[in-house]
């Protein structure tokens, strides 16, 4: 028996790939989480139909292909936004296509009782083999091996070939399967370079690549993207016989980003701090200056905590009336620091201290920001790093922050501003010690002060206005969904859900610290409410720590300093 979907739900398949998976634009995650929940809402229909009609494996069928379709799509969206999201409704998926056949069991169990109670003996007889049979199938993994097969065939069907879906996923899957694995790390960037004329302080540089001869003869070609100021800054190298050399002159160090093009339709990235030599010798100096690690890029987000940005800044000070003007810096502020330290008591005409001194508005005639995607040292290998180094590369951003004279606009810090300096981070859990106990020393490890609600002080207070004053100065909460309680939809087999206060105070947190600051950490297959789509959901086997890298970079992209 072959799987059979609708075709309206076959469009709706390839209506979600096509706006998820887009080479133009990544889509923003609230708009995947609309796709998903009509994805979710659809197939849930078909899969009602096909449990009316006793066509259980059918049912269990659709769920584990809606399941392989998310996987495969989240790998093609791998390091975006969405890539968690997609992971986590393709687990839920497979979860719930299991228990598909598990409640057909426990069914076709009750409409034997049923049937013997009404003395329609021959039918109780019959629903017993078949509830019998089919748990003999599924523990034999017969079933599941049978679904599988269903899900293939329909993959390689007319009907699913014609979709953009199909296209995809084919493509993919071709390409995964004729391309040879390279290892990025194996493709260093390196530099050499000399003075072409000592008066006018100028360099004869090349920049190339480094690898074993295996993995250069599957580069196709370089294309370098050089500083800004050069007249065509953007160089394309097809000659592998240089191990495609790209040769330049200039005065000044800077960043070079190498987008490396394979054979297979691969593209590596790299980045390269050019470092120029004083070596003696004219031309292109024999002696190598080398860069082997791979730095962050400046224009791009780095990859633990994607909004993350560091602040530099450098202010001007005329103390006494005369022409003397002092200069003073700070390097690798994050934005809550800058906005406290800075720009609050700046706007109120307030002395700060800054550069360990404290410094008074009144006297400050130019101020200048510049952020980058990586502190200052990630970015240059000089053993000074000077405010110049950074403002010829990083990204003007002081109109951002200053628009008038010191004094002129009174600000209220914000509640956000107030929690990223607290420290402090709510947990809401069930039943689970485990479970609580490994994020509240992970947090702990991190530098955070983790805030667990019957841990706080009652004080005469009901739970809701406990609940309300313990998170006024948090910033963020993680809510962990852990099988503690059953529950379902009447006459159908219960499932395993979360306690029921751990699901409104989820809720009620994402009300009030919004959904970008709430994630929920699910246990297993445990039931996910249906109405709180947009909300994070990471979900763990046996341990917290399966998913700490997550959790790092979810308290870092809200605003959080933490220990590395």
């Amino acid at each position: 028996m072959t799987l059979v979907l609708s075709e309206h739900l076959i469009e709706l398949i390839s209506e979600f790939v096509r706006s998820t998976v887009n080479p133009i634009k990544e889509q923003p995650i609230n708009v995947v989480a609309v796709y998903l929940e009509r994805l979710f809402n659809d197939g849930q229909k078909e899969i009602k139909n096909y449990t009316k009609n006793n066509d259980f494996q059918s049912a269990a069928g659709l769920g584990r292909l809606l399941s392989r379709l998310l996987k495969e799509i989240s790998l093609l969206v791998m390091g975006k936004g969405s890539f968690g999201l997609l992971q986590s409704y393709a687990s839920s998926w497979k979860g719930y296509s299991d228990s598909i056949l598990f409640n057909a069991v426990s069914d076709y169990m009750d409409d034997a009782k049923q049937s013997e109670k009404q003395g329609d003996y021959e039918r109780s007889t019959q629903y017993m083999n078949m509830s019998k049979d089919l748990e003999y199938r599924i523990t034999k993994g017969i079933t599941v091996k049978e679904i599988n097969d269903d899900i293939e065939d329909f993959l390689r069907s007319k009907t699913f070939q014609g979709t953009y879906a199909a296209q995809v996923l084919k493509f993919e899957n071709r390409k995964k399967e004729t391309q040879k694995v390279i290892d990025p790390v194996r493709i260093k960037l390196k530099n050499d370079s000399c003075p072409s004329d000592k008066s006018s302080g100028r360099y004869n540089w090349s920049v190339y690549l480094d690898t074993e001869n295996s993995i250069m003869k599957e580069v196709e070609s370089v294309t370098y993207t050089l500083h800004p100021t050069f007249a065509n800054p953007i160089r394309k190298i097809i000659d592998p016989s240089g191990d495609f050399r790209l040769k330049s002159n200039g005065w000044g160090e800077f960043q070079i980003k190498a987008d490396i093009a394979l054979k297979n339709g691969d593209v590596i990235t790299k980045y390269h701090w050019l470092q120029l030599s004083s070596t003696p010798s004219g031309g292109i100096a024999s002696t190598q200056v080398t860069t082997t690690e791979t730095l962050l890029p400046l224009k791009e987000p780095s990859i633990i905590g994607e909004s993350m940005r560091w602040y530099h800044v450098r202010i001007l000070l005329n103390i006494d009336g005369s022409n003397k003007i002092e200069e003073l810096v700070m390097f690798d502020m994050s934005e809550s620091e800058l906005r406290r330290s800075i720009i609050f008591p700046y706007n109120r005409g307030e002395k700060f201290l800054f550069s360990e001194r404290f410094v008074d508005p009144s006297y400050i005639v130019g101020i200048r920001i510049i952020g980058t995607y990586s502190r200052a040292r990630e970015i240059t290998s000089a053993r000074t790093i000077t405010f110049e180094t950074l403002r010829g590369i990083g990204e003007n951003l002081t109109y951002n922050f200053v628009t008038s004279p010191p004094g002129r606009i009174v600000e209220k810090l914000s509640d956000e501003q107030e929690t990223v300096q607290s420290k402090k981070v709510f947990v809401v859990h069930g039943h689970d010690e485990q479970s609580k106990n490994e994020l509240a020393s992970f947090l702990y490890k991190l530098g955070l002060k983790p805030v667990i609600l019957y841990e706080q002080p009652t004080a005469g207070k009901t739970i809701v206005e406990k609940l309300e004053d313990t998170t006024r100065d948090t910033g963020y909460a993680f809510i962990l969904l852990t099988p503690d309680d059953v529950g379902g939809i009447m006459e159908q087999r219960l499932k395993p859900r979360a306690r029921q206060n751990v699901v409104l105070e989820l809720g009620y947190l994402a009300g009030k610290l919004g959904r970008n600051k709430v994630c929920a950490l699910s246990k297993r297959d445990v039931e996910i409410p249906s109405d709180v789509l947009g909300i994070l959901y990471l979900q763990y086997e046996e341990s917290i720590i399966e998913r700490q890298h997550d959790i790092v970079q979810e308290l870092v992209r809200a605003g959080y300093m933490i220990n590395k």
